[in-house]
């Protein structure tokens, strides 16, 4: 939960900055996005990735009765 809550004060902030800021400003509030946008791709990859190397761990465990 505490992500999701320096998620929401990140978007506002780089919004602002976009919005409202100098070009200088504007470019920081793109590299906030840009920089969640590489951290939740980075978690979708290492969530795949996990559950990938679980499945072949499941396909190797016998079949039990």
């Amino acid at each position: 939960m505490v992500d999701e809550l320096q998620d929401i004060t990140d978007l506002e902030t780089a919004l602002v900055m976009i919005t409202e800021g100098a070009s200088d400003e504007k470019r920081a509030g793109y590299d906030i996005l840009q920089r969640m946008i590489d951290r939740k791709k980075a978690t979708v990859k290492a969530f795949e990735d996990e559950m990938e190397l679980r499945m072949r761990e499941d396909e190797n465990e016998p079949f039990l009765f």
